[in-house]
């Protein structure tokens, strides 16, 4: 009976190991920008408030200043190339608005605006090493536009990351994305397995 108990035992041990050498649990957190991807892209660029040109005559003028999106996410590893998962994300957007030149308003009109998304992901890893693993992931969900700059607005959220790498230990992790989506383009982080 105690040799049977011994050899149960062992079995659990060993069962308990393999599973938690597989860790199949990760949580992520990222540093990633533009906020609102390429949503507000080609909005980027220099303020013209009284400029020389005939469109700032007639036209106000708005300058978006993207900052940082960051993220929490979390993904179950269901096979070795295949995890499922889900991630939220905050950022912000800073736009300075002018008038027209012939108003003669020479205010600036500073406004904010936030977005938080909410997206369910999978990701697909190509090589999966223990120190170095590549992947692409796919993204969809839903993204809360709130501020005073396009008031409050709820609309689809994507992200495509056909690139993103991740090295380090088994446990702690660093990754790095590239990709396009209405979220971010590019985002590094730190992760952790168990």
């Amino acid at each position: 009976m105690g040799m049977k108990r011994i050899l149960l035992s062992l079995g659990l041990l060993l069962a308990a190991g393999a599973l938690h050498a597989q860790a199949p649990h990760e949580l992520h957190f990222g540093f990633s920008g533009p906020a609102a991807g390429y949503v507000h892209a080609g909005d980027f660029g220099p303020l013209y408030h009284w400029g020389s040109d005939l469109y700032s005559l007639y036209e106000g003028c708005e300058q978006i200043d993207a900052g940082p999106v960051f993220s929490i996410g979390y993904t179950y590893t269901l096979r070795g190339w295949l995890k499922p998962g889900a991630e939220v994300s905050w950022g912000c957007s800073w736009i300075n608005r002018t008038q027209p030149r012939a108003t003669q308003d020479k205010t600036v009109q500073h406004l904010m605006q936030n977005y938080l998304t909410v997206m369910p992901l999978v990701s697909l890893f190509a090589v999966d090493r223990p120190h170095f693993k590549l992947y692409g992931k796919l993204a969809a969900g839903g993204q809360l536009s709130f501020g005073d700059f396009e008031g409050t607005r709820f609309r689809p959220a994507w992200q495509v990351v056909p690139l993103g790498l991740q090295w380090g230990g088994e446990k702690l992790f660093g990754f790095a994305e590239g990709g396009f989506g209405n979220v971010y383009l590019v985002r590094m982080g730190l992760g952790i397995r168990w």
